[in-house]
Parts: C-alpha cells; structure tokens; sequence
C-alpha cells in the first residue's frame, strides 16, 4: 500500500479558520508532519515536529531543483507555521522502505559530490524566510558540519545523539527500527556512496568528465 498524506481533522479545521484572514505578505504555510511508521507515530529522536512547507499562494511557490533533500520555496512574502500537524503514514513494507532509501543515497551522494567538485549548477534558495526556520537550520549543519566529518564518525554520533539524547529509545521497537535504519543505515550508505563514488571520479581532469562518469555510474541523468 502506498504512503498516505492525511489532512487531521484539527488541521482542516485550523485552516478553514485562517486561510480568508492571511494577509497578503503571507506567501506561504509551513505544516508540522506526523510521521507514521509500522503504525506507530515517532514522537522522539528530532522526528516531530518536522516543519515543512506544504501551502503556497498560486505563482509565490517553487521546488527546489535539486537531486535530494529539496524543499518548497516560496518567494515575495513570509511563511507562517500551523499549529496542528498533517499525518505521514508509510504503509509500504520494509523491503521497500530499503529500496526507497538506497535510491535516496545514490541521489544524495550525488549533490555532495557535486558541492565538492562543482559539477553543475546547484540550487541554493532555501532561507528560513522562503520555507521554514527548522529546513535551512538543518541544511545549513549538514552541509557546513556533518559533510566535512568522516562519514564512519558522523552516522554513529548522528544516530546516538537521535536514539539516546533525542529521546529515540521511547518510541519502542518500532522506532529502534526506525531509528537505526533512517537515522544510521541510511546516513552510512550515503558516506559509502560518497566514498565509492569519490574514488571512480576523482582523478578525472575535468568537472565534465567527473559528472560524465558519476551519470554512468548512478544511472541519473546528470
């Protein structure tokens, strides 16, 4: 079954509310996602609230052209944040959760290899003004911290500081589940990638043939 997008009745309600009142400098509606796993809502681990935006005046609101991780950007106003949260419900079994996420980390490996060889043009309008505070604080850290740390030594600490800190281990099995395979197995297979990938390309003379090479490799047309 596919993953399902629910509007919570406290959200339709919330905007039914306030969409007429918005005035016209509101460009754009950031959400709270509620994320349903294995039928289990995962509270802990920085997992709730994930501010997302998700509503946006007709003509104000683009998606980031990026090969992961892209976000809503809206433009010639501010966002706003919703209090009641929209459901993500994963209703697909974990061979294709796997799947998804291993597609995923070839995408992602791509755009960190393309920040550190510049192979083509990179998308870089997310600011906590265009979307929400919470994405452009995360990409920020990811981008100038995580990346520049040995992946072996990023995924650990980034899984610890989820599951322990982050209070992860609450959300029971279902969320070691979670936890272990979003916030570690995944985060390692985008370093290996990296790594796997860094190594068929970096000897290469030009950033042409480098993404040549990385298209052939991924199977992504670069």
């Amino acid at each position: 079954m596919p993953t399902v997008q629910v509007i919570e009745p406290e959200l339709a309600r919330e905007i039914g509310e306030k969409l007429l009142r918005l005035g016209p400098d509101v460009a754009g509606i950031n959400l709270k996602r509620k994320h349903i796993f294995l039928g289990r809502f995962i509270r802990h681990g920085g997992r709730y609230p994930l501010v997302l935006t998700r509503i946006w005046r007709r003509g104000q609101g683009r998606v980031e052209n990026r090969w992961m991780d892209e976000h809503v950007i809206v433009q010639g106003g501010r966002t706003v944040l919703f209090d009641n949260p929209f459901s993500d419900h994963n209703r697909h079994d974990l061979g294709y959760f796997t799947d998804k996420h291993n597609k995923y980390a070839t995408r992602e490996a791509v755009d960190v290899l393309n920040r550190r060889y510049r192979l083509f043009a990179e998308d870089a309008g997310l600011t906590h003004e265009a979307s929400s505070w919470q994405a452009s604080a995360k990409r920020l850290i990811k981008e100038r911290i995580y990346n520049r740390i040995p992946f072996p030594i990023s995924t650990l600490g980034y899984f610890l500081f989820r599951y322990v800190f982050q209070f992860g281990f609450l959300d029971g099995r279902e969320g070691l589940i979670y936890h272990f395979l979003q916030g570690y197995w995944y985060r390692f297979l985008v370093g290996a990638k990296v790594l796997e990938f860094d190594r068929a390309i970096r000897k290469l003379p030009s950033a042409d043939e480098k993404r040549q090479a990385l298209a052939r490799l991924t199977g992504l047309a670069l």
